[in-house]
């Protein structure tokens, strides 16, 4: 996927592959929100140069090491949907 992913192509990207079962068996990290929010959080992937794969359209990435590095980068930049990955103490 292209750094350059435009918001109107991500959402076309996972709403097109929706009925795309991944084949990978392992652990998916799923990223959370609606689906501008999980466009974001693969556009954040490709910035970081962590890739991405699709199971239903929806993206993850297969280690909770690239998970944690992509949520670090979309909380410190603010980047939309950054809420999700925030824990609340009470």
């Amino acid at each position: 996927m292209e750094k350059e992913l435009s918001m109107h192509q991500g959402i076309s990207d996972i709403l097109s592959n929706a009925h795309v079962k991944s084949t990978y068996t392992g652990t998916k990290f799923f990223f959370k929100g609606d689906l501008s929010q999980k466009v974001e959080a693969m556009i954040a992937s490709n910035i970081l140069e962590i890739c991405i794969e699709k199971d239903c359209g929806m993206p993850f990435v297969k280690s909770d090491e690239d998970f944690k590095k992509v949520t670090a980068y979309i909380v410190s930049e603010k980047i939309n949907g950054w809420h999700h990955y925030i824990t609340h103490k009470e």
